[in-house]
């Protein structure tokens, strides 16, 4: 080993002393393109990457217990993932439908479930109480080091119940590893405008300071142009069929959005980090609903803000015993801006406004029992408060007055709207014991346990065994639980419209609302999982995972069969509510290949595809049972790079996916489902010198008409979400 490494760093300096003589003989040259070609990894002939999401401790990929997938800087960088919903595109049994949801702009499903965690160098950077959020360009790639994703619920023991199918952790770039200031600056087609920064420094020996931001703007394909015959611009009428504006009065579409981000991040003697993060999204709401139900002037839209502050303070007790302590604060907010302008306010304004706050303290010990034994154990305090999303407000919800002096009513009716604040604790524990027995035979055991005061406590185990059947084979079984208590906004948020209109007894009559559910009950998943990874050289990799999971008393939106009556002074003729349907079983087999050649010496090849294999129903309590949504049963997404040494890369990519499911049925009872689509993107970056670099971006390079699934229950979007045609992006990036 000893002499690999001095042979290594005899390379290393032969690289630097060659580029110092300004490489003259030819023989040289080629030997130090190969050799600038490879990697760290490959170099020390150890391709063998290290994680910290799934056990919070640094350990080989290859020998942590959950299915967790590792995508490098120079992937993101020649893969062009601009943002994070980019990247999960790529990835085995994660389905993105893109613009179909008024609120979260993109749904997107882990295995057909959409609850998971992101976070940020292990801290939870999106919603803390759970709020549906948009995840698209609030979530940046510019200042990543390298993106882990787990899974199930692989880290749920240390990450909380909202890990609850997936936890995404991005490692953002030291200060070191950046040593100066890059900018970047990209413009394309439709108005899509893009900037980022990011400076690191070694300000003194004891400190080194990480900053950055983004900021980005789209004005986005006009749909209506590239799909006339699904926007028809006829009459607007209300849901008693009276015309609001004429067909030859229609507004233009537009659909347009922003968004920025913030970051910074300060060591202290390596023991101590202070960190700042910031994710700001605007989009219009009408983006997914059918022209007839919608005003599309661009007046319409949703602004969310993330803010979250921590203080993180590592040291060693003794040679064994090492501490993490952790302070956070994080602030979610609704805009009060933000509003719809569609059938269900009866083109009204309707306004709506939430917001979240959670502090939290958390305290970790490990305790290294041996070198093969280790035991890690922590405490967590959460105190949380929130405004749910409130119903439909005739004006802005006013931030600098109380609840109580609000003074709201329904539109059109003098009912006083009643807006929650619920405020919450949440306490854990949780142990978990790392335990190497043989050179070929791991086990992971853990438990947590959880108390939270508005529901019922929960105990959650994992089990995790890595077996290393040969030096190029690795099996993995994993079998966990985690436990998700329904978010206040799922239980307490309302929603509707009311006609103006009184019955016979004064009520004022809704043609629609969604109403609470105080009553639901706590999510239980079961997850179990099974792995091989075979790398039987540096060339190439394979692996192969076979889950199931099933989730008890799984929420989703439900129409009552009787319309609820929960306001007094009002009639409902049709609701629906967030309920317990039954369980949901999710089960499938992704098969992941990458392979990685030098061609003619100065070029590299990398190759990498993914299928899934999918399956997925929810049966109910009478017996009966139907698909979950937003599961695709085939799915298969293949990519390739080539590039010249460290000068320019060209990618394809290529999407293969299946009709998908939507949970919406037709008049006959038929689960309605959107087609499937093939599409095909290009990327492609060339390095000018040392400080600049371009590259070209075309997103659906065949120009092909394409849909994905819906989002909504209701009839009045789409079943099938239009999606853009040939767009283009041209992108400088800068190192000072």
């Amino acid at each position: 080993m000893y002499t690999r490494l001095l042979t290594t760093l005899l390379c290393v300096f032969s690289l630097n002393s060659l580029t110092a003589t300004e490489l003259q003989n030819g023989d040289d040259v080629a030997k130090m393109r190969l050799l600038m070609h490879l990697s760290l990894e490959e170099l020390f002939d150890v391709p063998i990457m290290t994680v910290t999401t799934a056990s919070r401790r640094e350990e080989k990929i290859t020998e942590t217990p959950a299915n967790i997938m590792v995508v490098t800087k120079q992937q993101i960088e020649q893969r062009r993932y601009v943002n994070l919903a980019d990247l999960l595109q790529d990835l085995p049994s994660v389905d993105i439908q893109r613009f179909n949801d008024s609120e979260r702009y993109h749904s997107i499903h882990f295995r057909g479930h959409e609850k998971f965690l992101i976070l940020q160098d292990g801290i939870r950077i999106d919603s803390p109480t759970g709020d549906t959020i948009p995840i698209a360009d609030n979530f940046p790639l510019y200042h990543a080091k390298r993106v882990e994703i787990v899974y199930g619920p692989g880290a749920a023991l240390y990450y909380g119940s909202d890990g609850f199918t997936g936890i995404i952790n991005i490692i953002t770039e030291d200060a070191n590893d950046i040593d100066g200031f890059n900018v970047s600056a990209s413009l394309g087609t439709d108005g899509y405008r893009y900037s980022s920064f990011l400076t690191g420094k070694q300000i003194t020996e004891k400190l080194r300071v990480t900053a950055g931001g983004h900021f980005q703007s789209d004005g986005n394909t006009s749909l209506a142009a590239e799909y006339p015959s699904v926007y028809d611009f006829g009459d607007l009428t209300n849901f008693a069929g009276d015309v609001v504006i004429p067909a030859e009065q229609r507004e233009s579409y537009t659909a347009s959005q922003r968004s920025y981000s913030l970051f910074a991040k300060m060591n202290i003697q390596d023991n101590f980090i202070l960190g700042f993060n910031r994710s700001f999204f605007r989009h219009l709401t009408n983006v997914a609903e059918r022209p007839n139900h919608t005003i599309y002037d661009g007046s319409s839209f949703w602004t969310t803000q993330i803010d979250t502050l921590y203080g993180q303070f590592l040291f060693d007790i003794s040679d064994k015993l090492s501490s993490e302590t952790l302070l956070s604060y994080s602030n979610y907010e609704l805009d009060p801006e933000s509003k719809y302008r569609n059938i269900f306010s009866d083109y009204r304004d309707a306004y709506r406004y939430a917001d979240g706050s959670k502090l939290s303290a958390e305290q970790l010990f490990v305790y290294d029992y041996s070198a093969k034994h280790t035991i890690v154990s922590g405490l967590v305090f959460e105190e949380l408060q929130s405004i749910p999303q409130t119903p439909d407000l005739p004006r802005r919800f006013d931030i600098d007055k109380p609840l109580y002096a609000q003074n709201f009513y329904y539109d059109g009716t003098d009912l006083p709207i009643n807006i929650n604040d619920v405020k919450y604790n949440n306490y854990a524990v949780y142990v978990q014991a790392h335990s190497g027995w043989t050179d070929k035979i791991s086990t992971i055991m853990g438990l947590r346990y959880d108390y939270n005061s508005r529901y019922d406590s929960t105990i959650n185990p994992r089990f995790g065994l890595v077996y290393k059947w040969s030096d190029t084979t690795n099996i993995k079984f994993f079998y966990g639980e985690s436990s998700r208590a329904p978010y206040p906004a799922e239980s307490l948020s309302h929603f509707g419209s009311f006609s103006g209109q009184q019955n016979e007894r004064g009520e004022y009559l809704s043609y629609f609302y969604h109403v609470p559910n105080e009553g639901l009950d706590t999510e239980k998943a079961r997850n179990y999982e099974f792995s091989i990874i075979h790398k039987p050289n540096n060339t190439w990799e394979s692996i192969v995972n076979v889950y199931r999971m099933d989730v008890e008393d799984f929420i989703m939106s439900t129409t009552d069969s009787t319309p609820t009556q929960f306001l007094q002074g009002a009639h409902l003729l049709n609701t629906e509510r967030s309920g317990n349907v039954g369980t949901a079983h999710y089960y499938g087999l992704d098969w992941n290949v990458t392979y990685s050649t030098e061609v003619m010496d100065e070029y590299k090849l990398d190759i990498w595809g993914n299928y899934s294999l999918s399956n997925s129903y929810i049966s109910l309590p009478n017996g009966g049972n139907f698909k979950a949504p937003y599961l695709p049963r085939h799915k298969l997404k293949l990519g390739a790079t080539l590039s010249y040494l460290n000068k320019w890369f060209i990618t394809p990519k290529l999407y293969l996916v299946e009709r998908t499911k939507l949970f919406r049925f037709d008049e006959e009872g038929t689960q309605v489902d959107s087609p499937g689509y093939v599409v095909a993107n290009l990327h492609a970056g060339y390095k000018i010198n040392e400080q600049l670099s371009t590259a070209v971006d075309i997103y659906n390079v065949f120009n092909t008409h394409y849909y994905h699934a819906g989002g909504s229950s209701l009839d009045t979007s789409f079943d099938a979400q239009p999606q853009p045609l040939r767009t283009f992006v041209f992108s400088v990036k800068y190192l000072f």
